[in-house]
């Protein structure tokens, strides 16, 4: 075969296959759902104040995509603590998140970053720390990698940080600052 006639065959096929690729593109929504799961390390003030010791965390997450790598997030969220010489005593950290995940693509390998930041209102429970005027509210910030394991699935291993202030009826005259890392992975599914 000649090679003008293995370019016009190439030719042919690659615009052939751009409609297909652009039905495809189509047939998904803006819509990704994602649960996440790992471990939590609370911060220096955060575990003196309390006496929190590590713990898992876990979350569940929609983000609607608004512009080709930006979307918005919401999510709830669900952190527990050991507490340090308590046997037994948890301190559960919990509540909603909502903020922007800029996603940057790399179009040759099947790995890409992200990013994302956000305010949180979440709860603290344990003896002693119940809340008296209600919910804190604070930020997160995070970033990871995106693994494409298919074309609406991938792992997206990260690590966030949330921080928000919290009021205690007896502990530090009032005010407890939570602040802690979750260092996790997630399974993300594209609809």
């Amino acid at each position: 075969m000649a090679p003008t006639a293995v370019r016009r065959i190439a030719l042919f096929l690659a615009c052939a296959a751009v409609p297909a690729l652009a039905g495809a593109a189509r047939a998904q929504t803006p819509l990704a759902l994602e649960a996440r799961g790992g471990i939590a390390l609370p911060q220096e003030a955060f575990k003196d104040d309390v006496n929190a010791d590590g713990g898992y965390s876990t979350e569940l997450s929609a983000t609607w995509t608004v512009l080709p790598f930006l979307g918005v997030y919401g999510a709830w969220q669900r952190t527990e603590f050991d507490r340090a010489g308590s046997e037994g005593s948890v301190i559960t950290d919990k509540g909603w998140a909502a903020g922007l995940r800029l996603s940057v693509p790399t179009p040759f390998i099947p790995i890409d970053p992200w990013i994302r930041a956000g305010v949180v209102v979440h709860e603290l429970e344990a003896g002693g720390l119940d809340g008296r005027g209600g919910d804190g509210v604070g930020v997160e910030v995070g970033g990871g990698l995106r693994f494409r394991l298919g074309n609406r699935i991938s792992l997206t291993p990260g690590v966030l940080w949330t921080r928000y202030g919290f009021d205690a009826e007896t502990v530090l005259d009032g005010k407890v600052n939570v602040d802690y890392l979750r260092v996790d992975v997630g399974l993300r599914l594209g609809l």
